[in-house]
């Protein structure tokens, strides 16, 4: 094998399929082979495999904004604190301040084996807008029909619908996406805390995941905050408790409606990019 490639289900169903039909030899799998032309054809629609009530989610971020250290609470808060199984894979680059850091997190009430990175995400936040363009679709390859996406802008309505991709669009639309968006970065600037998102983004991750109920979750983020703030003070503790807080009042956390005519203006040739492009994103 190769170092940092993945090892997925479907890729295993590709060598047994290989072994009982095609019984081809040598063969790869895992990448696509154009060279030698050895490489096995996976189900892109293979089943997940992961035990039955793991909810799994996928965070967008930057070196430098908390995204990965707020997930990391996360997987203590829930591990340590609930009965609930908890599992981190985390993808970043190797110059982290403002690069581009994804993490994958399982939650569920059975153990957690999947030694690999999320294939079907029931929960996706991104908290840097211009991923969008960046990234566009491929933000969402991982989501489910019917996943949750939150997005960072302080866009709405029309404005938000025109600074969207349309590929993005198309991929909200056709997966029947729950499309949140929330402002943090004026939320964190607002309590002194510009530019580090993680504690908005992690709040409106405990009220929409309903994996903990939203009393219990915030009592245990408040917690977690004062135990790793303390030592740089009661201001810093304070600001990321009225983070919270502010994420928490009435129409901050905002869902966005949407129809077809999100994607009536789509060209048929952005309809086949959408659906038959490869997305790809480089992280080392």
């Amino acid at each position: 094998g190769l170092s940092s490639r993945e090892f997925t289900p479907a890729m295993v169903h590709a060598v047994y399929k290989n072994m009982k039909f095609e019984r081809r030899s040598p063969f790869t799998v895992g990448i696509v082979d154009d060279l030698t032309h050895l490489s096995l054809t996976l189900d892109n629609h293979f089943p997940s495999t992961v035990p039955e009530g793991t909810t799994e989610c996928m965070f967008w971020g930057a070196g430098g904004d908390g995204t990965v250290g707020a997930n990391k609470a996360a997987i203590k808060i829930i591990g340590n604190g609930t009965d609930l199984y908890a599992q981190g894979y985390y993808n970043y680059d190797s110059v982290k301040s403002g690069s581009v850091t994804v993490s994958h997190l399982r939650f569920g009430p059975s153990i957690i084996l999947s030694e690999y990175l999320l294939q079907h995400a029931d929960y996706v936040a991104c908290s840097q807008f211009s991923y969008i363009k960046k990234f566009g679709a491929r933000l969402l390859k991982e989501a489910v029909k019917g996943a949750k996406f939150v997005l960072n802008t302080k866009f709405t309505g029309d404005e938000l619908k025109q600074h969207l991709p349309l590929p993005v669009r198309r991929e909200i639309v056709r997966k029947e996406i729950q499309f949140y968006v929330v402002d943090a970065e004026k939320i964190s600037t607002n309590v002194g805390l510009a530019g580090r998102f993680n504690m908005v983004m992690q709040t409106v991750f405990f009220k929409l995941s309903g994996i903990l109920s939203l009393v219990e979750a915030i009592q245990k983020l408040k917690t977690f905050i004062k135990k790793i703030y303390g030592r740089k003070g009661d201001d810093i503790v304070n600001a990321n408790y009225e983070c919270v807080d502010r994420t928490l009042d009435e129409g901050v956390i905002k869902q966005i409606e949407y129809d077809d005519s999100w994607v009536s203006d789509l060209t048929e040739a952005d309809k086949d990019l959408v659906d038959h492009q490869p997305l790809k994103y480089n992280l080392r």
